[in-house]
């Protein structure tokens, strides 16, 4: 099967090759010497950077939510070759919801009845028979092929800013209790978010850590049955590199700032 897919593949390419071949693309490039470019010192010391081992992704990026909009290896999706080098794991598991964990009394599944939007067709569908949480700790390790994260590093009274969009269904009451829980099963700040309709809102709260911890998880708890989805769970520091909105981290982007790199090498040939 895979042998055939491969031939398919070549052949497609080769064809199309020759298309290319039969109707090129016309360009120029001009080349002006008389006008001196910038000085460019032989020695060069920057930076480089590619989307690999969590660089952007769960590094430099600020976001603390892996597979924050559930659309990583949604339903159906099959990957025959197992040669993923960490950057796409258990992309044939279609069961498998990265980097989130359901305990108690209920299911979860991938669900794209009534999308956000268009461009994000797939959300968290909750199915609760009695009480339930949904935990998230983070960006997995790139070998890690299934569970949570290796969790959430938050410091002592540094807000933290939750947001995410919800729904609920058939029974569910509305409400939801926010949790971050420190690696000895202490609560670190709590909050409860009421009023969950029936269609989809944005909720946005603080969560205020009352001690500092390395290894966190956010864990969003309902009691009682009912069905309710999710989608974008968003966890961010509120101080990040110059105070941007959705921005970065600013530990590392501050100690990037300071090399004070001659150039930056982007993308470094992954995607962008």
């Amino acid at each position: 099967m895979v042998g055939k897919k491969f031939a398919k593949y070549i052949i497609t390419t080769l064809l199309l090759s020759l298309y290319l071949t039969v109707y090129p693309q016309s360009s120029s490039i001009t080349v002006d010497v008389n006008k001196k470019g910038a000085q460019i010192s032989p020695l060069q010391y920057g930076l480089f950077y590619e989307e690999i081992q969590h660089a952007g992704d769960g590094g430099l990026y600020a976001e603390m939510i892996e597979n924050r909009s559930f659309e990583e290896f949604r339903n159906g999706v099959q990957f025959e070759n197992q040669l993923d080098q960490g950057i796409m794991p258990t992309m044939d598991d279609p069961k498998n919801i990265k980097g989130w964990k359901l305990t108690g009394s209920g299911k979860m599944s991938l669900d794209q009845s009534e999308p956000l939007n268009r461009n994000n067709p797939t959300s968290l569908k909750v199915e609760s028979e009695g009480a339930v949480s949904i935990t998230s700790a983070g960006f997995l390790p790139p070998s890690q092929k299934e569970g949570i994260g290796v969790g959430l590093a938050c410091n002592k009274d540094e807000a933290l800013k939750l947001s995410f969009y919800a729904r609920g269904g058939a029974e569910f009451t509305g409400e939801l209790t926010t949790e971050l829980i420190g690696k000895d099963g202490s609560v670190l700040a709590m909050k409860t978010i009421s009023g969950i309709s029936k269609n989809w809102m944005r909720y946005k709260i603080e969560l205020l850590p009352n001690n500092t911890d390395d290894n966190a998880r956010l864990v969003l708890k309902y009691s009682g049955k009912g069905i309710f989805w999710l989608d974008m769970v968003s966890l961010f520091p509120k101080d990040t590199f110059k105070n941007r909105s959705n921005g970065l981290r600013k530990d590392i982007a501050e100690m990037l700032k300071e090399l004070n790199p001659s150039f930056i090498r982007f993308p470094g040939g992954c995607f962008v």
